[in-house]
């Protein structure tokens, strides 16, 4: 008589125990088949929900690039997928990428997104863009009665195109507004803060960012931009502290480790911030990203002397970059000290002229706050950042010279180029077209006028 085995919990008899193996084999085999099929499309969509999750975090704490990045890998992951295209849209334009908002919110319309929020998403976009009716559309509304979220995205787009047209009586109006209507609210505090960087009184954003973590401990921005503006004051410990806050509340943000190792080279902790820098071009970045580390690892191999070590990093991140003086310096003194010269001295000539550049920038922004409705100092801006290697940037200022001044010849010539560049021949032939009208409208006025003033 046979024996009965035991399995699990029951006793059986051989015969029984082959059927119950063959019947759990069966079982194996369909849960790796299943796993197989159905496994990638289970994990694509936790990935998903767990980056749309995160994005969401980002907007609550107004860190929109960092939602940018994340919507961006939900995208990749569901392509179809009206809500992430939208808050993709919405993303790009909060942080101020223009360009980028349109291709995304045609795309949530055409996978079915309400069109009454694109609608409002464009007027936002439009404004922001600087189109003065958008922006007449919009002021219209303050006072009327909308759903809150409606109504604070309305104050958030005026002040942020405010911001960025330089028009900072009209965002500081927009923002009081908003507090005394929201007191509680936090964004408008933090767009303040932004108002007090532009400006450079840092004193009085450090003040505010003090009054914004009263409020609310645990805020990112704050935290962030406290941590920045410490460790430009040298205040090192202070500034590390921060940013291991921040580190540890977002670790995807490559603004903190930065920081970090920012602090230890202050402290002459070289081996410290050369860890850091190191375990960061191990993770997946962008080619700016990526020209920022081995910049600031090339500038710890230059401190510690490390000369031939540093050449290869601050080459490269130049490659990627060729708009970092201070990467282009660095270079040079290490091709000085390797005995180099000829090539020293085109790089130190060039982190001059990129200073001499920057500069420029800084002196004529700061006209522009003053003066911003000058077409001719929103022109000198753009021809500033086109030296500097941002064409988009050069172009939307020249866009903002002919908001003020409609025909302002050189910045429609200018815009003629850009658009030449990226292969909008019509733009370009509309632009070209209008700076030559302008011109000869000019001189037939100078020589009709010939006292009149010649704003080119």
């Amino acid at each position: 008589m046979h024996r009965p085995l035991f399995l699990g919990r029951f006793f059986v008899r051989p015969l029984r125990a082959k059927a119950i193996f063959a019947c759990l084999a069966l079982l194996l085999v369909g849960t790796v088949f299943v796993g197989a099929v159905f496994g990638p499309r289970l994990l694509r969509e936790y990935q998903f929900r767990r980056h749309m999750r995160t994005a969401r975090i980002a907007f609550e704490q107004f860190v929109a690039d960092n939602a940018v990045n994340e919507l961006n890998a939900a995208v990749a992951l569901r392509p179809d997928s009206a809500e992430a295209e939208y808050l993709l849209g919405v993303a790009n334009r909060k942080a101020g990428h223009l360009d980028d908002v349109r291709p995304h919110l045609n795309r949530a319309a055409e996978l079915g997104w309400p069109g009454k929020d694109i609608r409002f998403q464009l007027t936002l976009l439009a404004f922001q863009a600087g189109d003065h009716r958008a922006e007449a559309e919009l002021k219209q509304t303050i006072g009327l009665a909308m759903p809150d979220d409606v109504a604070e995205e309305t104050y958030e787009s005026l002040a942020i195109g405010y911001l960025s047209e330089y028009r900072l009586n009209e965002a500081d109006v927009v923002l009081d507004y908003w507090v005394r209507w929201r007191p509680e609210r936090i964004r408008p505090k933090l767009l303040r803060a932004e108002i007090f960087g532009v400006t450079r009184l840092h004193d009085a954003q450090m003040e505010q960012y003090k009054q914004i973590l009263a409020l609310d401990p645990d805020n990112y921005p704050a935290h962030l931009g406290s941590a920045h503006i410490l460790l430009d004051k040298h205040d090192v410990d202070k500034a590390m502290a921060e940013y291991r806050w921040c580190r540890e509340h977002w670790p995807g943000d490559l603004s903190p480790p930065l920081g970090i190792a920012g602090c230890y080279q202050h402290r002459g902790e070289l081996g410290e911030a050369r860890k850091i820098l190191e375990d960061l071009l191990t993770k997946r970045l962008s080619s700016d990203q990526r020209a920022h580390v081995l910049a600031e690892l090339g500038q710890v191999a230059y401190q510690d002397r490390a000369f031939e070590d540093a050449i290869p990093m601050l080459t490269e991140s130049l490659e990627l970059n060729p708009y970092d003086e201070r990467a282009e310096y660095a270079l040079g003194m290490c091709l000085v000290k390797v005995g180099r010269r000829k090539e020293a001295e085109e790089h130190t000539q060039r982190s001059k002229e990129i200073e001499k550049a920057r500069q420029q920038l800084a002196d004529v922004e700061v006209q522009i706050l003053s003066q911003p409705a000058d077409a001719d100092l929103r022109y000198a801006a753009g021809m500033a950042l086109a030296k500097l290697g941002s064409p988009k940037a050069s172009a939307a200022m020249m866009l903002a010279a002919l908001r003020w001044d409609p025909t302002h010849p050189r910045a429609h010539a200018e815009l003629a180029k850009y658009y030449q560049g990226i292969g909008r021949s019509d733009l370009a032939k509309q632009h070209e077209s209008l700076a030559v009208n302008d011109v000869e409208k000019r001189a037939s006025d100078k020589v009709h006028h010939p006292g009149a003033h010649d704003g080119s």
